[in-house]
């Protein structure tokens, strides 16, 4: 049983061998997702995949126990998440499998009634709308207790981990009417029905189902049908893009901190982190604040493609689940989010869903229109010259020809700059040491 308040893990605790990354300071203050995060530093698991996985751990402990006060229904704190990196680039599997075991595992250090509710419904295989209809079937459980039986209903429970996307969402035909049955579950509705050929009518009660799952960004492309968005599942998704590996370990290394350790901090915060979470006041006027700008931009932002809009529909409800968990994961008690919870949520997700441009624009493309966004990506992140852009390039089979068509088109569109020694230019050289720019300012 877990009793003990933990303390965070800090830096000062262990021989320090890993480089900073460019969103550690974008880190929440110590708790499970920087113990988590830790754990990880000697294995290619960049800073920004392992904090996600770790948001998943807390979102699937946490489950219906933990919620924000709203209307006219609570909010609740499951995520969908996609951790998207080229192939064999940044360890993408390794977090899920991690946290997956800790989540095994944590319902040992618990008591009572409350053993049965955090035991996980772990899913790490192919899907179909009937598999995930069966999954959700709720479950009880008896326990003695002071000479007593108890019996405690689990409701309609499930954490998905799907290491490769294009295998569990794939658009093979059984899997048609996945996406759309996730889209609905999302809404953590209270009770709900579904028609199976097995079962005929199955009955749900108290939904909680949370997502995550590893992919390339072709798998994007190859798992997510166009109709997606129309439907309202990418709003649901943080897509977490990565697009290049930030360690390198011939041999991975350990840090000192264990899965015990993880599992008995987890088993804290499953019997302290309960009930009605609300926000702080001044965390209520800045959400005020927020909030008038964000359904402004909704309407009005030009800069970006509808499908990136789609993206962004459910950014103040990612926001409300974030702040709760980045409370929750601290080894405090207590039920009220502070303005540096939330402050700090919206910060993370302004970096992570700033990063996904590229998986997201090519779902569904050509291979031209690939490279188009691929490029475009490249150059919006910081110059390159003509050399580093084409073996940047080169990967992907987009060769000599392919980018000097798109940069001609960049720079036909003023999207580009172009320099040759310092000197701009107004034509693509084909000078190997001129640089392009990102010309257009993002409002």
């Amino acid at each position: 049983m877990a009793t003990l308040i933990p303390t965070a893990f800090s830096e000062d605790d262990f021989e320090k061998f890993w480089k900073d990354e460019d969103f550690d300071r974008h880190l929440p203050r110590p708790g499970f997702i920087t113990d988590f995060v830790m754990a990880l530093r000697g294995v290619e698991t960049p800073t920004i995949f392992a904090f996600w996985a770790a948001v998943f751990v807390m979102s699937s402990l946490l489950k219906r126990d933990a919620y924000l006060q709203w209307f006219p229904e609570n909010i609740y704190p499951n995520f969908y998440i996609m951790l998207v990196a080229p192939p064999r680039v940044c360890a993408k599997s390794t977090s899920l499998s991690f946290g997956g075991k800790l989540l095994q595992d944590v319902h040992n250090v618990l008591p009572g009634a409350l053993k049965f509710k955090k035991m996980p419904n772990l899913m790490t295989t192919r899907a179909t709308p009937e598999s995930l209809a069966d999954a959700l079937v709720p479950e009880e459980y008896k326990y003695a207790e002071g000479g007593t039986i108890h019996t405690v209903t689990r409701g309609s429970e499930l954490a998905i981990i799907a290491s490769e996307a294009s295998t569990f969402l794939g658009k093979q035909k059984y899997n048609l009417g996945l996406i759309d049955r996730l889209t609905h579950l999302y809404d953590c509705h209270d009770s709900d029905q579904d028609r199976t050929r097995k079962t005929g009518v199955q009955l749900y009660k108290n939904i909680y189902v949370t997502f995550i799952s590893a992919t390339t960004p072709e798998g994007v492309r190859s798992s997510i049908p166009e109709e997606a968005f129309e439907g309202g599942f990418m709003s649901r998704l943080v897509v977490v893009y990565q697009d290049h590996a930030t360690r390198m370990y011939p041999f991975p290394i350990p840090v000192g901190i264990t899965k015990k350790d993880l599992v008995g901090r987890l088993g804290w915060i499953a019997e302290h982190a309960q009930g009605g979470y609300v926000l702080a006041p001044e965390a209520i006027a800045e959400h005020e604040r927020f909030y008038t700008g964000f359904h402004e931009s909704l309407q009005s932002r030009e800069d970006r493609s509808e499908r990136k809009k789609n993206m962004f529909h459910r950014f103040d409800i990612h926001l409300l689940k974030l702040a709760l968990i980045l409370r929750a994961q601290r080894y405090e008690a207590g039920n009220v989010i502070g303005l540096d919870d939330y402050m700090k949520a919206r910060e993370i997700l302004d970096t992570t869903l700033e990063r996904d441009n590229l998986p997201v624009e090519n779902i569904g493309a050509s291979d031209h229109d690939n490279h188009y966004n691929r490029i475009k990506g490249l150059l919006q992140r910081r110059p390159l010259s003509r050399q580093d852009l084409l073996r940047a390039m080169s990967p992907y089979r987009c060769y000599v020809e392919e980018v000097n068509k798109i940069l001609d088109s960049l720079l036909g569109e003023a999207s580009i700059t172009v320099t040759l020694n310092g000197k701009g230019e107004t034509t693509i050289s084909r000078n190997t040491k001129e640089v392009y720019t990102w010309a257009v300012k993002e409002s």
